[in-house]
Protein backbone atom coordinates (compact mmCIF):
# COMPACT_ATOMS: atom_id res chain seq x y z
CA UNK A 1 0.00 0.00 0.00
CA UNK A 2 1.15 3.63 -0.64
CA UNK A 3 0.70 6.50 1.35
CA UNK A 4 0.31 9.65 -0.63
CA UNK A 5 4.25 11.48 -0.13
CA UNK A 6 5.59 8.12 1.15
CA UNK A 7 7.67 5.70 -1.24
CA UNK A 8 6.95 2.38 -1.19
CA UNK A 9 9.25 -0.16 0.85
CA UNK A 10 12.22 -1.60 -0.85
CA UNK A 11 12.18 -5.41 -1.28
CA UNK A 12 14.97 -6.92 1.21
CA UNK A 13 17.32 -8.80 -1.11
CA UNK A 14 18.35 -12.26 0.27
CA UNK A 15 22.07 -13.27 0.25
CA UNK A 16 23.77 -16.36 -0.43
CA UNK A 17 27.19 -15.70 0.63
CA UNK A 18 30.70 -17.99 1.03
CA UNK A 19 32.14 -17.41 3.86
CA UNK A 20 32.70 -15.31 6.71
CA UNK A 21 34.57 -12.18 5.06
CA UNK A 22 31.61 -11.70 2.45
CA UNK A 23 29.09 -12.09 5.38
CA UNK A 24 30.95 -9.05 7.13
CA UNK A 25 31.83 -7.11 3.89
CA UNK A 26 29.18 -7.49 1.30
CA UNK A 27 26.13 -6.56 3.03
CA UNK A 28 28.19 -3.21 4.11
CA UNK A 29 28.92 -3.03 0.17
CA UNK A 30 25.21 -3.16 -0.64
CA UNK A 31 23.70 -0.83 1.83
CA UNK A 32 26.26 1.96 0.41
CA UNK A 33 24.63 1.33 -2.98
CA UNK A 34 21.10 1.49 -1.47
CA UNK A 35 20.22 -1.90 -1.22
CA UNK A 36 18.22 -3.56 1.43
CA UNK A 37 19.76 -6.65 2.72
CA UNK A 38 18.82 -9.22 5.43
CA UNK A 39 20.84 -11.58 7.02
CA UNK A 40 23.12 -13.25 4.96
CA UNK A 41 23.48 -17.43 4.48
CA UNK A 42 26.94 -18.55 4.63
CA UNK A 43 27.59 -21.65 2.74
CA UNK A 44 31.31 -22.13 3.96
CA UNK A 45 32.85 -22.56 0.63
CA UNK A 46 32.80 -24.91 -1.81
CA UNK A 47 34.80 -27.68 -2.78
CA UNK A 48 36.34 -26.46 -6.44
CA UNK A 49 36.06 -30.32 -8.02
CA UNK A 50 32.64 -30.79 -6.60
CA UNK A 51 29.93 -30.90 -9.79
CA UNK A 52 27.57 -28.10 -10.46
CA UNK A 53 24.97 -30.29 -9.00
CA UNK A 54 26.31 -31.35 -6.27
CA UNK A 55 27.75 -27.99 -5.08
CA UNK A 56 23.66 -27.00 -5.35
CA UNK A 57 22.45 -30.00 -3.80
CA UNK A 58 24.71 -29.96 -1.14
CA UNK A 59 26.46 -26.64 0.15
CA UNK A 60 23.39 -24.17 -1.55
CA UNK A 61 19.97 -25.35 -1.89
CA UNK A 62 19.12 -24.90 1.83
CA UNK A 63 20.45 -21.86 2.23
CA UNK A 64 19.03 -20.68 -0.96
CA UNK A 65 15.17 -22.17 0.11
CA UNK A 66 15.96 -20.09 3.51
CA UNK A 67 16.47 -16.96 1.88
CA UNK A 68 13.60 -17.34 -0.23
CA UNK A 69 11.20 -17.26 3.13
CA UNK A 70 13.28 -14.23 4.84
CA UNK A 71 13.58 -11.82 1.72
CA UNK A 72 10.87 -10.05 -0.27
CA UNK A 73 12.89 -9.76 -3.34
CA UNK A 74 15.60 -11.59 -5.37
CA UNK A 75 17.72 -13.94 -3.41
CA UNK A 76 21.41 -13.38 -4.40
CA UNK A 77 23.82 -16.37 -4.74
CA UNK A 78 27.29 -15.11 -4.31
CA UNK A 79 30.27 -17.28 -5.07
CA UNK A 80 33.81 -17.08 -6.23
CA UNK A 81 35.12 -18.51 -9.71
CA UNK A 82 38.19 -20.16 -7.56
CA UNK A 83 40.47 -21.78 -9.59
CA UNK A 84 37.75 -23.49 -11.90
CA UNK A 85 38.61 -24.27 -15.85
CA UNK A 86 35.66 -22.87 -17.14
CA UNK A 87 35.23 -18.78 -16.77
CA UNK A 88 33.48 -17.01 -14.19
CA UNK A 89 30.52 -16.53 -16.69
CA UNK A 90 30.18 -20.56 -17.22
CA UNK A 91 30.16 -21.17 -13.99
CA UNK A 92 27.66 -18.57 -12.80
CA UNK A 93 25.39 -20.15 -15.79
CA UNK A 94 25.89 -23.90 -14.73
CA UNK A 95 25.36 -23.04 -11.35
CA UNK A 96 22.19 -20.33 -12.37
CA UNK A 97 20.51 -23.14 -14.39
CA UNK A 98 20.92 -26.27 -11.68
CA UNK A 99 19.49 -23.74 -8.93
CA UNK A 100 16.94 -23.08 -10.73
CA UNK A 101 16.19 -26.95 -11.66
CA UNK A 102 16.03 -27.57 -8.54
CA UNK A 103 14.20 -24.11 -6.74
CA UNK A 104 11.51 -25.41 -9.27
CA UNK A 105 11.66 -29.06 -7.96
CA UNK A 106 10.89 -27.94 -4.51
CA UNK A 107 9.14 -24.64 -4.43
CA UNK A 108 7.96 -24.32 -7.35
CA UNK A 109 8.18 -21.58 -10.59
CA UNK A 110 7.70 -18.31 -9.06
CA UNK A 111 10.47 -18.85 -6.15
CA UNK A 112 12.83 -19.70 -9.05
CA UNK A 113 12.08 -16.60 -10.46
CA UNK A 114 13.39 -14.75 -7.72
CA UNK A 115 17.19 -16.49 -7.81
CA UNK A 116 20.23 -14.89 -9.06
CA UNK A 117 23.49 -15.90 -8.92
CA UNK A 118 27.20 -13.96 -9.12
CA UNK A 119 30.64 -14.88 -9.95
CA UNK A 120 33.45 -13.42 -8.32
CA UNK A 121 36.49 -14.73 -11.88
CA UNK A 122 38.29 -15.71 -8.97
CA UNK A 123 38.28 -15.19 -5.15
CA UNK A 124 36.56 -11.97 -2.64
CA UNK A 125 39.39 -9.98 -3.10
CA UNK A 126 39.05 -10.07 -6.73
CA UNK A 127 35.58 -8.06 -5.87
CA UNK A 128 37.96 -5.61 -4.01
CA UNK A 129 40.04 -4.94 -6.78
CA UNK A 130 36.87 -4.14 -9.15
CA UNK A 131 37.80 -0.65 -7.18
CA UNK A 132 40.77 0.19 -7.10
CA UNK A 133 40.92 3.67 -6.24
CA UNK A 134 38.66 3.00 -3.91
CA UNK A 135 40.61 0.34 -1.55
CA UNK A 136 43.53 3.14 -2.16
CA UNK A 137 41.52 5.75 0.25
CA UNK A 138 42.08 3.05 2.69
CA UNK A 139 44.70 3.83 5.53
CA UNK A 140 45.35 -0.14 5.54
CA UNK A 141 47.22 0.32 2.15
CA UNK A 142 50.53 2.03 1.73
CA UNK A 143 50.25 5.80 0.72
CA UNK A 144 52.01 5.43 -2.27
CA UNK A 145 50.74 2.36 -3.24
CA UNK A 146 51.03 1.60 -7.09
CA UNK A 147 47.48 -1.02 -6.72
CA UNK A 148 45.47 1.42 -9.49
CA UNK A 149 48.19 1.20 -11.89
CA UNK A 150 48.78 -2.14 -11.31
CA UNK A 151 44.97 -3.55 -11.39
CA UNK A 152 43.29 -0.69 -14.02
CA UNK A 153 40.35 -2.47 -15.54
CA UNK A 154 40.90 -5.78 -15.25
CA UNK A 155 41.19 -7.14 -11.59
CA UNK A 156 39.35 -10.27 -12.90
CA UNK A 157 42.70 -11.64 -14.51
CA UNK A 158 45.22 -10.43 -11.00
CA UNK A 159 46.17 -12.64 -8.50
CA UNK A 160 44.84 -10.19 -5.88
CA UNK A 161 45.83 -11.87 -2.38
CA UNK A 162 49.09 -10.87 -3.98
CA UNK A 163 48.47 -7.43 -4.94
CA UNK A 164 47.02 -7.05 -1.69
CA UNK A 165 49.87 -8.43 0.39
CA UNK A 166 52.43 -6.07 -0.94
CA UNK A 167 50.19 -2.71 -0.77
CA UNK A 168 49.34 -3.38 2.78
CA UNK A 169 50.58 -0.72 5.16
CA UNK A 170 51.61 -3.31 7.58
CA UNK A 171 52.76 -5.75 5.03
CA UNK A 172 50.42 -8.29 5.31
CA UNK A 173 46.86 -8.94 4.70
CA UNK A 174 44.85 -11.11 6.59
CA UNK A 175 40.93 -11.99 4.70
CA UNK A 176 39.17 -11.84 7.19
CA UNK A 177 40.46 -8.81 9.09
CA UNK A 178 41.07 -6.61 6.04
CA UNK A 179 38.78 -7.93 3.63
CA UNK A 180 35.64 -6.28 5.59
CA UNK A 181 37.40 -3.17 6.53
CA UNK A 182 39.07 -2.62 2.34
CA UNK A 183 35.06 -3.35 1.27
CA UNK A 184 33.93 0.03 3.42
CA UNK A 185 36.25 1.46 0.62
Amino acid sequence: MKTKGMDAPRPVVGLVLEGNTEYNAIPLLLQRLGVRTGAPSVFNGQPVHASIRSLVENRLIRYVRTQLVKATGTVLVILDRETRPQSASEFGKRVFTEMIRQVKRLDGEEASKRIAVVVADRSFENWLLADPEGIARSKLLRRNTRIVGQVACHADDRNAKELLQRSMARGWYERSLHGPQLAKH
